[in-house]
């Protein structure tokens, strides 16, 4: 919905519905709107989402898959490096953990994971 009020010209309100979902999302669900932003090719937006999710959920594998795809958008490869090997250590599932030790193949190859 939030989307549907930015693309009607109603920004405040598009605003006002982000920073509710933000205060209220798990996990998940911000990463989820940051990747979509960053589908949209709205890096920064995308990047400041990622960096709050990091923040209000520190201890959790997700942010820091957010701050992989952060720092990689930004060409800071040895930052997003870092992220993914923590990631790595805490992902309690087989398939993340795959895709996460291909995020590193590729950011030590230094090339941007998104």
């Amino acid at each position: 919905k939030a989307f549907v009020l930015e693309k009607l010209g109603r920004k405040e309100e598009y605003k006002t519905m982000i920073k509710e979902a933000l205060e209220m999302g798990n996990p998940n669900d911000i990463h989820t709107l940051a990747r979509s932003l960053q589908t949209q090719k709205r890096t920064d937006e995308a990047v400041e989402i990622f960096m709050f999710n990091a923040k209000k959920h520190p201890d959790h594998w997700i942010p820091k898959v957010g701050l992989v795809r952060a720092h990689s958008a930004k060409g800071n490869y040895k930052e997003a490096l870092k992220n993914a090997e923590i990631a790595l250590k805490i992902v309690p599932d087989d398939q993340n953990k795959r895709n996460l030790e291909g995020m590193i193949k590729t950011l030590k190859e230094g090339k941007d994971v998104n």
